[in-house]
């Protein structure tokens, strides 16, 4: 989980949105007072806006520049699909999830978020979230007619989301959200990519093993 600054700011304004809420509420006495529980049930709506931005917040992972976030491992390669494993770094530890991808490429695509010096200095470092993974067809005409595979990684519903949120203020407040879209890799059974970000938020999926060289030299 994602702690930082901004993570912290937006608890405390959270809590105090609460406390700021009850307080109204009660001392309205209900419908004695009805501009106070009008206030009060406001605090309460920025409350709970507050607590979904920072909640949203806290599935992001930092990243440093070119390392890598995730690998790609292809496996049961049969015709117009694929089973991939996806391997996610996440705090220290690997998380593993199995997709049965159709066409003939996967790619791996991410939400990312980039801070200016200003937020920089107050502690903050750019952070991402995998989106989804999807299947791509070779052909047209098949891409045209057949199924192919789209996966959410983003398994939080949450009624705000601090990536729209700064996709539309950002740039007036020095943040940048950036939509990462890796590369497709061809469907080769064994072939194994890894994933890296680099510091503007472009994504680069890699060879990791000979079988992914060779299937990257064949596709091109």
């Amino acid at each position: 989980m994602l702690v930082s600054p901004l993570a912290l700011l937006t608890a405390a304004l959270a809590l105090l949105a609460l406390l700021a809420s009850l307080v109204l509420i009660v001392r309205s006495r209900f419908f004695r007072y009805p501009l106070r529980l009008i206030m009060g049930l406001l605090f309460f709506s920025l409350f709970l806006s507050l607590a979904s931005l920072g909640f949203d917040l806290s599935l992001y992972r930092f990243f440093e520049q070119n390392k890598k976030i995730a690998s790609l491992q292809i496996i049961g390669r049969e015709a117009n699909r694929a089973d991939v494993l996806l391997i996610s770094h996440e705090d220290m530890a690997e998380r593993l999830q199995r997709f049965s991808i159709t066409g003939d490429m996967v790619q791996l695509d991410l939400r990312v978020l980039i801070w200016n010096d200003w937020w920089v200095w107050m502690g903050m470092k750019p952070v991402y979230r995998l989106e989804r993974i999807s299947g791509r067809y070779d052909s047209i005409e098949e891409a045209r007619n057949a199924r192919y595979s789209v996966y959410s990684l983003d398994t939080h519903d949450v009624p705000m989301e601090i990536w729209r949120l700064l996709k539309a203020v950002g740039p007036e407040i020095g943040v940048r959200a950036v939509y990462g879209s890796g590369n497709f890799v061809p469907l080769v059974d064994g072939a194994r990519y890894d994933v890296y970000l680099g510091s503007t938020g472009a994504v680069h999926t890699l060879p990791a093993n000979r079988e992914a060289e060779r299937a990257l030299q064949g596709w091109d």
